[in-house]
């Protein structure tokens, strides 16, 4: 499975002229890139196009326009593990965390502010720099934190000079007007330009409009990495509305979480004694007794992608982080290194652990360990 980006339009080319809007359409990738947009940026050249005069217009009806699951706390939705959902967002590195930005900061002059980045440029942040340079061998007291319901980001606290620059990866709180503009961007550097009355809308394509460009993501197998390894929250979401979108045709946590509870009762799993509130696990009010998950862990063994599943699983020990992933710096030393394949779950007063290992008389074992009111 793939998801796709699309590039359609309403109007006719006129010489280098195109007559009418242009649409970027998301389907749900959580893996789309500046490099990408910039490709359609590209194609649109290649045609010929060097003038729109229409608008600039985002569309993610994909899915619906909740943004946040139920349970999230304001404490996360900043972070790129609390990212927003939308079916139009862009990603900012190779980890894949959709609707995030790069903010990264520099020390200067001692006494002068930090000097500051954001990948990809966009004009959507805006960055509020309070922070200051302070001599080689301070402490590091930076703090990079997003204004909630705004795209403030604020910069404080000290770096001292000669310091590695501090990278962090910050949520916006519209993904999908984040897509677009740096899309106008990837048009601008092509040399494509727009209309003085051009604007950058969001809205839905036309019925009439030509599909003009598209752009498929990496397959779900190798989309797999990431999720399991990295424990990427966004994915899990976006995956949970993907799944309902496919087979109920709503792209909604409620759909999308009745295909989950309707598939782990297939393979066994008690759907009574278990409570599902989103893709991710990031809600405390997600429940799933531990000798359900090996039950689920057991009966997925005969699924015809369970090796692709079991080779996602981090790898206790191992330093490769898209190996080892969240396991990477755990039970090294031990016997459990390189032999426990398991997904981790951490939250503010929980630590889990389900997967399975490997014992030393060559049997295979399951197991689930789950910690709450740690």
């Amino acid at each position: 499975y793939r998801f796709t980006t699309e590039v359609w339009t309403d109007g006719t080319l006129d010489g280098n002229v195109l007559e009418g809007n242009v649409y970027l359409k998301g389907k749900g990738d959580p893996t789309l890139m500046k490099d990408d947009l910039d490709q359609f940026a590209v194609e649109l050249k290649n045609r010929g196009i060097t003038h729109i005069s229409g608008h600039l217009v985002a569309d993610d009806s994909w899915y619906d326009d909740v943004r946040l699951s139920l349970d999230l706390n304001w404490s996360d939705e900043a972070d790129y593990t609390g990212a927003r959902v939308s079916a139009l967002a862009l990603t900012a590195h190779k980890d894949f965390e959709a609707g995030t930005v790069i903010v990264e900061v520099s020390p200067s002059s001692v006494g002068q502010a930090p000097l500051v980045k954001v990948t990809p440029q966009t004009d959507i942040v805006t960055i509020i720099n309070e922070a200051k340079t302070v001599a080689k061998g301070a402490d590091n007291t930076l703090q990079i934190e997003r204004e909630h319901g705004t795209n403030r980001i604020v910069i404080e606290g000290d770096i001292p000079a000669g310091s590695t620059p501090n990278r962090s990866r910050v949520s916006v709180w519209e993904p999908t007007v984040y897509a677009l503009d740096v899309f106008s961007k990837s048009l601008e550097q092509q040399g494509i330009t727009l209309s003085p009355i051009s604007e950058k809308v969001t809205g839905t394509v036309p019925e009439q409009a030509t599909l003009i460009a598209s752009h498929r993501s990496i397959p779900l197998k190798e989309l797999l990495v990431p999720l399991m390894k990295l424990s990427n929250n966004g994915h899990g979401e976006t995956l949970t509305k993907e799944m309902g979108k496919v087979l109920y045709d709503e792209g909604s946590w409620e759909k999308g979480l009745k295909v989950i509870h309707e598939t782990v009762e297939r393979f066994g799993v008690d759907g009574g004694t278990i409570r599902l509130r989103d893709g991710s696990g990031m809600s405390h009010k997600t429940l799933i007794p531990a000798n359900e998950l090996s039950k689920l862990l057991h009966a997925v063994q005969d699924a015809s992608w369970y090796p692709i599943f079991e080779q996602s699983l981090p790898v206790a020990g191992v330093r490769d982080r898209m190996i080892g992933g969240t396991l990477s710096h755990r039970m090294r030393g031990t016997k459990a290194e390189a032999n426990v394949r398991a997904k981790t779950g951490s939250l503010t007063g929980v630590s889990t652990l389900a997967g399975y290992v490997t014992t030393a008389g060559g049997e295979k074992l399951i197991f689930s360990i789950l910690s709450n009111n740690y």
